[in-house]
């Protein structure tokens, strides 16, 4: 009966350790995040700003309006907001790209500059296990 016992409590204490799992599991939330990337304007041509546009190997981002109003129906979401003062904050679906474009544009979708980026995500909630959250930035984009 002792031998049965022993086995049986040694199994239960084996099998997590030796599946593969390494241990006891954890369960993630099934939720989404957005990611975020703070973007400054400077340069002598920043003032005539009227929208900044996000683009990546997947495509580009919407103004913030159009955005929730219409989003895409295939590849990532991507939401550029104007906060004002030279500063913009653009809002990415659970997307983190390493390289990325920003097009300024003046009035009259006037392109006044382009120019590429690489960024380095750091994690700002969840977990590394999980996911979750991610921010980079704030990025400077020199109008000139």
């Amino acid at each position: 009966m002792h031998r049965i016992l022993r086995s049986t409590i040694a199994a239960l204490v084996l099998a997590p350790l030796l599946s593969g799992c390494g241990g006891f599991m954890i369960a993630c939330p099934a939720i989404g995040y957005l990611n975020t990337l703070e973007v400054g304007l400077s340069g002598a041509r920043s003032g005539e700003v009227a929208l900044v546009e996000l683009c990546d190997e997947f495509g580009c981002s919407v103004p913030g309006p159009t955005a929730a109003a219409d989003p895409p129906t295939a590849g990532p979401w991507y939401s550029g907001e104007d906060l004002g003062t030279g500063a913009w904050r653009f809002t990415l679906d659970m997307s983190a790209p390493e390289e990325f474009e920003l097009i300024a544009y003046g009035p009259g979708v006037t392109e006044l500059a382009r120019e590429s980026f690489t960024a380095e995500w750091h994690r700002v909630g969840g977990s590394a296990k999980c996911g979750g959250p991610m921010a980079t930035g704030p990025v400077e984009f020199v109008i000139d």
